[in-house]
């Protein structure tokens, strides 16, 4: 099972740890039995439960956010879109979380657009600024801007970079150096005006998201 959109909550070792405990749908006794080295269980169950995150059924707890096991075998590309579904969920099928974080993302950034793998693995500058609002592990590649530019607001930095790709007047040396690393250009300041789609299940984004295909 792989996890989607999380949350920061959904990032901290306690709730690593109970995913798999859920799938029994304990009691809270039955937790605390289970997890004897987390403390507080009491209180950081209620706030998953607060969050939707987990479940509460007559005692009972299960995971509470939307589990996609398939969709339609034999997707095939379809016209570019933003397909939006904000809330965490989670795939189970290894194929299907294969064909789900090769798809397609298009990203916008202070007025520079780019494309994306759903993963977020590919250099962008949109990647690079959601891993530190996020605070996630940043890439070789990423680290390598970072020391460039550190965490620097990505307003300011980008009035920078779309001076730069305008004009290739080389003003500041640092930004110049980072438009060259992510080979941006004019065409990233065009915006590709793309319908935007918001789905209310996991399971029709998902299913509407992999046809947003790279190849």
């Amino acid at each position: 099972m792989k996890f989607y959109n999380e949350s920061r909550l959904m990032r901290q070792p306690f709730f690593q740890a109970l995913v798999p405990v859920l799938e029994n749908r304990p009691t809270l006794r039955e937790i605390h039995a289970k997890l004897p080295n987390y403390a507080h269980i009491d209180r950081e169950v209620e706030k998953l439960v607060n969050e939707g995150l987990v479940a509460r059924e007559e005692k009972h707890y299960r995971l509470g956010i939307e589990v996609v096991n398939d969709v339609a075998s034999g997707v095939k590309k379809t016209a570019p879109q933003i397909n939006v579904y904000e809330r965490p969920f989670a795939v189970v099928d290894g194929a299907l979380q294969d064909l789900l974080d090769a798809s397609l993302i298009y990203q916008e950034t202070c007025g520079i657009f780019e494309r994306s793998r759903f993963d977020r693995t590919t250099p962008t500058l949109g990647n690079y600024f959601y891993k530190l609002a996020e605070n996630l592990p940043l890439s070789e590649f990423e680290k390598e801007i970072y020391q460039l530019i550190g965490d620097v607001d990505s307003n300011y930095a980008c009035n920078f970079i779309r001076a730069e790709i305008e004009t290739g007047a080389g003003k500041s040396a640092v930004f110049a150096e980072v438009v060259k690393r992510y080979g941006l250009t004019a065409e990233n300041l065009q915006n590709p005006e793309l319908t935007r789609v918001t789905f209310e299940n996991a399971e029709d984004f998902v299913r509407e998201q992999v046809r947003q295909k790279l190849w």
